[in-house]
């Protein structure tokens, strides 16, 4: 392996280091969050018990998701390390710790997909309006964020 690709590799994973810490750091936060997030969305749609419930359980499973996936992360980030230092990069290993991911990412996927399935399914028409409403309105501010910030950083 080329010097300069090492030296790539080496910033890649450095910054994978710093991501990592920051979101070990940004869990309590994220905790709070959720608890806002799963009150705001509770009150915009005008929940009933039943389906706070299943709320409840959709924010439990994407917090058990978040974790397992930043586990999974710096556990891979710990199997790179030897693979960058080798004079040739283990593409086997580096497709196994790929599969991996996307095995552990797929299984949080299918059990959130149902869970949020449950939820939605106890929505009223009214209250599914509201929903995408509200994800609309997510979107369109995470859009006007990302343009922002091209324009910020691009210059």
């Amino acid at each position: 392996m080329q010097k300069r690709t090492k030296v790539l590799l080496a910033t890649v994973l450095t910054l994978g280091v710093v991501g990592s810490v920051t979101a070990y750091i940004g869990n309590h936060r994220h905790a709070m969050m959720g608890n806002h997030i799963k009150s705001h969305i509770s009150h915009k749609l005008e929940l009933n018990e039943a389906q706070n419930q299943i709320l409840d359980q959709v924010a439990a499973e994407m917090i058990q998701a978040g974790i397992l996936m930043r586990s999974k992360k710096d556990d891979t980030m710990r199997q790179i390390v030897p693979l960058l230092s080798a004079d040739e990069l283990d593409q086997e290993a580096a497709r196994s710790l790929l599969s991996e991911n996307i095995d552990s990412m797929e299984s949080s996927g299918r059990t959130m997909i149902a869970s949020l399935a449950q939820l939605t399914d106890s929505l009223d028409s009214a209250q599914r309006d509201k929903m995408v409403g509200l994800l609309q309105k997510r979107i369109e501010h995470q859009q006007d964020h990302h343009r922002r910030w091209g324009q910020d950083h691009n210059g």
